[in-house]
């Protein structure tokens, strides 16, 4: 799961940029979460919890896209409040600012 989908967003879309609504990102966490449970033949009822929960702590590794993509979101505004270029700072900092 992690090595198929988390490495789909770095690639084929821009996903920092792309403005996506709460209800998305909900809409395609339950899809990966009923898909992981489909194919590893788990219970409807199974918990979330249980299907986002990492190997090593057996669960099933799968990734919620809605924490990537709010990851990913403070990572860029991080990157560009530190970008040596003053006009990407003087343009992060206005953002933020209204």
């Amino acid at each position: 799961m992690r090595t198929a989908i988390i490495p789909s967003l770095q690639v084929a879309y821009a996903f920092t940029v792309t403005p996506c609504v709460p209800a998305d990102l909900e809409k395609w966490d339950t899809l990966i979460e009923r898909t992981a449970k489909d194919k590893s033949r788990l219970w409807n009822s199974t918990p979330s919890a249980m299907v986002r929960e990492d190997i090593p702590r057996f669960g099933l590794g799968s990734p919620s896209i809605n924490m990537e993509y709010h990851r990913r979101l403070a990572v860029a505004l991080a990157d560009s409040l530190v970008d040596p270029s003053c006009r990407h700072l003087l343009v992060t900092s206005c953002l933020l600012s209204h």
